[in-house]
């Protein structure tokens, strides 16, 4: 049966012996120990609390992360020896209660969000700054390229539209019939006309209408833009009235040229041969295209100084041009060439006036356009090992005739000009090449031919390496017969 309660006031208590005193401290001890089988930890409790106490803050708050979670021990004071079993199980209540409320919020709820990364791990705002200052960087580096790029097109855009900030002046300017895109690009860019000769064929390409260019004499502004030059080149002709046009055939020489200028400005071909060579239109030249005369300006051996200076080509005419305008046109039609294969000229071992004498005869000579760079390579072996040249066209040229076939008498004629009698290429130009013989004779084809022999019938063109292989060649593609042909061919007008 319970124990009735006792409402009898509270005794008060003796003051205990020395004797009590020992045996509680004694119960006291034993339960200590007691505990301590029963929790190993709550001794070690103690004292990671006793140091905890004396050591940094934040090593406790280190110790506390880790202790963190654990439930702790009750542990028993001296002065509870005595105490009553309600008041024991009061203290263990308070006890666990505190507990519980030390106890972290993912002990109860399993299904608490945890964090992604551990505490080492997680990224800090420091970490960061390198980052962000790198892709400010990268974005500025962008931000200015692009806005360098806008800048250069712009620039370029207003250039190819105006012509930029060049110098303006008018030009007169001749575009040859049978120009190529290439070839009307090149002398506009020689002449100043526009800025870059590439640039404006690509131009000419992509708006269309590059096909539409016609020959003639253009009066062009320097520095133009590239619509209105294209617009200028596609309506024609832009100056005095085209009143006829005169064409001079490749490989043409002087006196061919006078004949067809006479008969085309109505004068003899005296009068207009004492015009070719007269020393002041030589003087005016000279001046006007000193690069292209100065080989020939003051050399007195040759017989006609514009000899191969006149570049073949159809050229129109107006009420203004005169003989000597129209002899000028030439002069700046071969200044031209001289310009487009400026580069080749300089790295050649030959001089330009040398040039024009080897690419007169690779005209002479060559039948078809396959042939004229492996018939200028033919020369220049010939003149590698100091032979006479033997061309026939040379004793023509010597005799003032246009034999197809010639002779041994003919190749005995006394003249600096027959390259049978005389080795190197003589004094200068026998007709005026075209510019695929100058190209020829800039570009010549090696080989280890030493001669050649044309079919008279086929123009089929043999070489050989030997004289006695050549000389069967010759008796086989060459009969005695043609000679006739020497007979029947009239001197030169």
């Amino acid at each position: 049966m319970p124990k009735e309660p006792n409402h009898s006031p509270k005794k008060r208590r003796r003051p205990l012996t020395e004797e009590e005193k020992r045996r509680r401290a004694a119960v006291h001890k034993r339960r200590l120990a007691d505990q301590e089988k029963q929790h190993p930890t709550a001794k070690h409790s103690h004292r990671a609390d006793n140091h905890r106490s004396q050591t940094h803050p934040d090593d406790r708050a280190e110790h506390a992360k880790r202790d963190k979670g654990k439930r702790k021990p009750i542990v028993m004071s001296p002065s509870d020896a005595d105490a009553t079993p309600k008041q024991h199980a009061k203290k263990v209540k308070r006890h666990e209660e505190l507990q519980e409320r030390s106890q972290p919020a993912s002990a109860h709820n399993e299904f608490e969000y945890q964090p992604q990364y551990e505490e080492s791990q997680q990224p800090s705002h420091d970490n960061n700054k390198p980052q962000k200052k790198k892709r400010s960087w990268v974005k500025w580096l962008l931000l200015s390229i692009f806005v360098v790029l806008l800048v250069l097109g712009g620039l370029f855009t207003f250039v190819i539209a105006t012509g930029g900030f060049g110098e303006q002046k008018e030009v007169e300017v001749m575009i040859p019939e049978g120009a190529t895109q290439t070839d009307v690009a090149q002398i506009l860019e020689d002449e100043d006309v526009v800025f870059n000769g590439t640039l404006f064929k690509a131009y000419l390409r992509v708006t269309g209408g590059g096909d539409n260019i016609r020959s003639g004499r253009y009066q062009f502004r320097t520095s133009s833009g590239f619509p209105d030059v294209k617009q200028q080149l596609s309506e024609g002709y832009s100056g005095d009235e085209v009143v006829g046009k005169v064409t001079v055939p490749e490989g043409s020489n002087v006196e061919d040229i006078a004949g067809i200028l006479a008969e085309q400005f109505n004068v003899s071909k005296e009068q207009m041969l004492e015009l070719i060579n007269d020393d002041a239109l030589i003087a005016h030249l000279s001046e006007a295209y000193p690069k292209l005369m100065e080989g020939v300006a003051g050399d007195d051996d040759v017989r006609y100084k514009l000899e191969g200076y006149l570049f073949p080509s159809t050229y129109s005419l107006t009420e203004k041009d005169t003989p000597e305008s129209t002899i000028e046109m030439m002069v700046a039609a071969m200044e031209q060439i001289r310009q487009k294969y400026e580069g080749y000229i300089a790295q050649s071992d030959l001089s330009l006036h040398q040039i024009l004498t080897l690419a007169s005869l690779i005209e002479a000579e060559a039948g078809k356009g396959e042939d004229r760079r492996l018939i200028s390579g033919v020369f220049m072996n010939r003149l590698a090992e100091d032979m006479p040249i033997q061309s026939d066209i040379t004793v023509n040229y010597a005799n003032r005739t246009h034999a197809t076939y010639v002779t041994i008498d003919d190749t005995q004629t006394d003249s600096p000009y027959n390259l049978y009698q005389n080795t190197g290429l003589g004094p200068g130009p026998f007709d005026s090449p075209s510019e695929e013989s100058i190209e020829a004779a800039l570009k010549p084809e090696k080989s280890d031919y030493l001669y050649f022999v044309a079919d008279l019938e086929t123009g089929q063109v043999y070489y050989s390496k030997t004289y006695d292989e050549h000389m069967s060649k010759v008796d086989k593609y060459v009969s005695e017969e043609d000679a006739t042909l020497n007979q029947e061919a009239k001197p030169a007008e």
